[in-house]
């Protein structure tokens, strides 16, 4: 989805984890969504807004899935209305992909982050440039304890995967393949 903002601005809204979108419940709904499965009604009863960092304009979604726009009164609004309430503490995936035959451009892509200070986006031309990179920025972000989840995959293939998948009531901290 993108939103063609007024200002000329385009809100793309392709992934997750994205600074500039909200999620929202209504203050009626709220004691309800606490009640029972909380992450089925959150999804089911929330709407979206989304901001442009350009101008700083609101779009919110209404019942039916219309977009209507709310303009700052005045010009300087913050562009991160709508980022985490951790700010640059929020914990972030770190996310490395390796395709051989890549369409369009390199085949290795590292990404962590997006909207904080420690953010990154990087491409790779080789698989251990890319492996190398992706464990220096996992031991980073892990030690600062921002780190939400990682994943290396070769091929298809994870080589790397934290936190790892343990057989219930088990701790793992990590896995290599």
């Amino acid at each position: 989805m993108k939103i063609s903002c007024a200002c000329g601005e385009v809100i793309p809204d392709q992934t997750d984890f994205i600074p500039y979108k909200a999620r929202f419940v209504a203050d009626m709904d709220w004691d309800d969504v606490a009640e029972g499965d909380v992450g089925e009604r959150l999804w089911e009863w929330s709407r979206c807004m989304w901001q442009c960092t350009a101008c700083g304009r609101l779009y919110v979604e209404d019942r039916q899935g219309g977009l209507h726009c709310f303009a700052p009164e005045k010009a300087g609004v913050p562009s991160d209305l709508l980022g985490s309430a951790h700010g640059d503490a929020w914990k972030r995936p770190l996310v490395g992909n390796w395709r051989a035959r890549a369409s369009g451009g390199p085949p290795g892509e590292l990404w962590w982050g997006f909207g904080v200070s420690d953010e990154g986006m990087e491409e790779f031309s080789r698989w251990s440039d890319l492996e190398r990179r992706y464990h220096e920025v996992f031991e980073r972000l892990r030690d600062r304890d921002v780190l939400r989840s990682a994943f290396l995959r070769h091929e298809g293939r994870i080589v790397h995967e934290w936190p790892g998948r343990a057989p219930e009531g088990e701790v793992q901290t990590g896995t290599f393949h």
